[in-house]
């Protein structure tokens, strides 16, 4: 048994006991092999055969700051050890996977969750300015229903897209490119430029 430390950046469970970086314990020479830590005192002669004859160089920046790593509890139906994050640089131990803090990053689920807050946050602000335009214009802009004397003019129930693109395009918002229809005439519109007819 040796006195060992573990490596920069680094984290290691030996005995059932998650150590930090720089934290001293005692242990077999053959940890060394692991290359997550190193002889406490930096002496690397005659430790072990086959160890490394000089320690390895310490990264010249330390590893990228995220939540704190914890794993939490053993599942229930886990065998084995624990395993370092698959995500290069990340010290973070886990039972499988990624850490915590980079599973709930790069999800599949979390970028629908937050594609899906974006469009809704659009759609609700879409929704308040179409009601907002609406209010301002009551009755149908398009051509057909320009020839109908202001009376008898069907009363606007839909705000359209002038470019064609809807929320899509990058003026969804600029009331200069929306005009207020009803809904037989925003319905043709549509069909125009989706089907060509």
């Amino acid at each position: 048994m040796i006195q060992l430390r573990v490596g920069f950046g680094r984290q290691f469970v030996y005995g059932g006991v998650q150590r930090s970086s720089g934290e001293d314990f005692e242990g077999p020479a053959a940890l060394l092999a692991t290359g997550l830590v190193v002889p406490a005192d930096g002496d690397w002669r005659g430790i072990a055969p086959g160890a490394p004859t000089k320690p390895p160089e310490a990264p010249t920046e330390p590893p990228s700051v995220h939540e704190p790593c914890d794993p939490g509890p053993k599942p229930a139906k886990h065998r084995g050890a624990m395993q370092v994050c698959p995500v290069a640089g990340c010290p973070c131990l886990t039972w499988s996977g990624k850490c915590p803090a980079h599973a709930r990053s790069n999800s599949r689920g979390q970028r629908y969750r937050d594609s899906y807050a974006a469009t809704n946050s659009r759609l609700t602000r879409w929704s308040h300015l179409s009601r907002a335009f609406l209010r301002a214009h009551q009755t149908c802009e398009s051509a057909e229903c320009a020839a109908i004397p202001a009376p008898l003019r069907p009363a606007a129930t839909e705000t359209d897209h002038i470019d064609g693109l809807g929320l899509q395009g990058p003026r969804w918002d600029d009331p200069a490119n929306w005009q207020a229809l009803c809904k037989p005439c925003h319905s043709r519109k549509t069909a125009s430029e989706s089907f060509g007819r």
